[in-house]
């Protein structure tokens, strides 16, 4: 009986890709959360080769706290208005952003003050996206492959923690942070391009019940998915932290050390994953 359940098990956990919207839109968030970790890894050690370590919390913050602080109104938001519109937009703005940060240091003109406007300009992106997708997941799929939805989603975030570091880390030795900043800005298209195609199912407008109680309500949505708050936690908090203790020790021993730290990030975070199945997976 053991042999025939954990295969029917595992079928049941990939039910969701039989859905053709659900296929898009996972494909393009699992390019895109690629794109992030690079961006957010090369994104501290560019900032730490440019103004130093003390300067290099003050981006990592200020991003984050940017995210945070449209979080719980982009859960408002995406109650009232279309999901998807909401999605594509913030690809869009993500994209001009890091764009034009890949552009700057590219050209040799970027300053430490535009590193930190742009990351602000980024993280306010990121918390206007994050509710929107929660909220889209059961749109493209049917009630019986929803657990399979979120469970699949959570995969992509855990992929993107593992391979994202250590991709950034070969990618910042071979072409340096600009090289890393417009392939994160690329996949932002892709995720866009890929929204754009699904078409998830109609629902009727809530009544408005006042923003407060509509933040609130938002913030119990994003607390009861575990890959969804998870994320947030991830970038807002432990991410940041983590890469500035990082480039820390990475800068005892220059850029070379970017491939073993990226490595070493991505086997810690495989560790996590591997100890922690709730994390992504769904009953």
């Amino acid at each position: 009986m053991e042999a025939v359940s954990a295969p029917a098990g595992r079928v049941r956990i990939l039910d969701a890709l039989r859905h053709r919207d659900f296929r898009l839109l996972w494909s393009g968030q699992a390019v895109s959360l690629l794109g992030d970790m690079a961006f957010v890894t090369a994104l501290g050690w560019r900032t730490f080769t440019l103004a130093g370590s003390s300067r290099l919390g003050v981006v990592l913050l200020c991003e984050a706290c940017a995210m945070l602080a449209t979080l719980l109104l982009g859960g408002a938001l995406a109650d009232r208005y279309e999901r998807r519109r909401m999605m594509i937009v913030s690809d869009v703005w993500r994209f001009l952003a890091v764009g034009a940060l890949a552009a700057l240091d590219a050209t040799g003109h970027l300053t430490f003050t535009g590193l930190v406007l742009l990351a602000v300009v980024v993280g306010l992106g990121d918390g206007f996206f994050y509710p929107a997708v929660g909220g889209l997941v059961p749109l493209v799929v049917e009630q019986p492959a929803l657990a399979s939805a979120n469970s699949l989603m959570g995969v992509a975030r855990w992929g993107s923690l593992m391979v994202g570091p250590s991709l950034a880390a070969f990618v910042y030795q071979a072409g340096g942070s600009s090289v890393v900043f417009g392939f994160d800005a690329v996949t932002f298209l892709v995720s866009a391009g890929l929204i754009f195609r699904t078409r998830p199912r109609l629902v009727e407008t809530p009544a408005r019940e006042g923003t407060l109680r509509e933040i609130r309500e938002g913030a119990r949505y994003v607390a009861g998915i575990p890959w969804l708050w998870v994320t947030i936690s991830l970038f807002g908090v432990v991410v940041p932290i983590g890469l500035a203790l990082w480039a820390s020790v990475a800068s005892l021993a220059g850029p070379g050390t970017l491939i073993a730290a990226g490595a070493g990030i991505s086997s810690l975070l495989v560790a996590v994953a591997l100890t922690r199945p709730w994390l992504w997976e769904v009953d």
